[in-house]
């Protein structure tokens, strides 16, 4: 048990983080939710053992089953986009870009590292994007550093949408973001999340927001409920999608001209709140 709180436990197996959480908090593409909203996970103590069995999880002060043979599930993969999807990225783009305005983080301030993300997402430039990564990695408070949560948003677009736009090789310039000693770097229920964005699998809200043939009145919920997502993790994501959507969108347009119905202007990412 690497620790608890009211509304959330995790576990660590072999160096993958499991998170059990309350029906009231968002879905971890590594979570498991009990259907219980009211829920309160702070008694069992950190570092006690977890044992793992079909339908059933066991420790001290926590007791979970399920049927083994039917186990509730959900898919955590993201809908990535096709060339078809190219107008509807770029207005759902548009309209992050334009949420995004109001988000504030603490890493913002300052750091050259977080726009130098998202100018190599732009050139699909692997060793900017790999130096860019190693500065960011374990930066930032939280559970989830918020330089971890501004990369597991910037991965997650740009594996959403970059086909759209005509960029097919987005895997392969990738590949070589996370370093071999992430655990040593961060925490591990974050490694444990990056590893996931990069293979496709994402927060159950911000796999919503990014698929772009989601209703507006469903994907604008689903971007309220990923800005409450932790201290500061949920934001933080958030501004990412915003921010590689821009710098995706507009790498892949005329400088300061017009594709679709959308005008993209230039490369900056939103700008916070003053």
């Amino acid at each position: 048990m690497l620790g608890a709180g009211r509304t959330s436990a995790y576990f660590a197996v072999d160096g993958f983080v499991i998170a059990l959480t309350t029906a009231g908090v968002p879905l971890l593409p590594n979570a498991i939710r009990l259907a219980a909203r009211e829920a309160d996970l702070s008694g069992v103590p950190h570092g006690s053992r977890v044992r793992f069995e079909p339908g059933q999880i066991r420790a001290e002060g926590l007791s979970v089953d399920w049927d083994a043979e039917q186990p509730p599930s959900w898919e955590p993969l993201l809908s990535g986009s096709s060339p078809e999807d190219r107008l509807k990225v770029l207005n759902r783009a548009q309209a992050l870009g334009e949420l995004a305005g109001a988000i504030d983080l603490e890493l913002l301030a300052g750091n050259a590292a977080v726009a130098a993300l998202w100018r190599a997402v732009a050139a699909e430039d692997g060793t900017a994007l790999v130096r860019a990564a190693a500065k960011l990695i374990g930066r930032g408070p939280g559970l989830t550093p918020e330089g971890d949560d501004l990369l597991v948003g910037t991965v997650a677009t740009t594996l959403a949408w970059a086909l759209a736009l005509g960029r097919s090789r987005q895997r392969l310039w990738l590949s070589q973001l996370l370093p071999d000693d992430l655990r040593q770097r961060t925490t591990a229920i974050s490694a444990t999340l990056l590893e996931l964005a990069l293979a496709g699998c994402l927060p159950e809200p911000l796999a919503t927001v990014l698929d772009v043939n989601s209703p507006d009145d469903h994907w604008r919920g689903a971007w309220a409920q990923l800005l409450r997502l932790g201290h500061s993790t949920g934001r933080a994501v958030a501004l990412a999608a915003a921010s590689t959507g821009t710098a995706l969108c507009a790498a892949s347009a005329p400088r300061n001209g017009t594709l679709g119905e959308v005008t993209i202007g230039g490369s900056e990412p939103p700008r916070r709140a003053a």
